[in-house]
């Protein structure tokens, strides 16, 4: 809906597949020109494969495990603590929705 209101250069959405993710919704984000970014299969999953952990299991269990390493999932300095500059560099080249979210940031 934001986006009815300003101008934007591209909208993107960052997507679970086991949980956002369907026909539907790939066909919504078509009709908007949305452009998806499908996290596999959850957004803890990819964090995890970004550090360099294993991202195998259930979601409920990923998400546990990034919570032990960020400790406060709600406080966003703890992300920029653990996925500084270096650690986005390292991630992006292995993880093509990190790439690519980098890539709509400008960076």
């Amino acid at each position: 809906r934001q986006s009815r209101n300003a101008a934007f250069d591209s909208v993107a959405a960052l997507l679970d597949t086991d949980t956002d993710w369907n026909d539907q919704v790939q066909q919504r984000a078509t009709e908007h020109c949305i452009r998806l970014l499908l996290s596999r299969p959850c957004v803890e999953a990819m964090l995890l494969r970004a550090l360099g952990r294993s991202a195998t299991g259930r979601t409920r269990d990923l998400k546990k495990r990034l919570k032990k390493l960020v400790q406060d999932p709600m406080d966003s300095h703890r992300y920029a603590t653990l996925f500084d500059e270096h650690a986005l560099k390292v991630a992006r080249r292995n993880e093509r929705v990190i790439e690519d979210l980098l890539r709509l940031f400008g960076r």
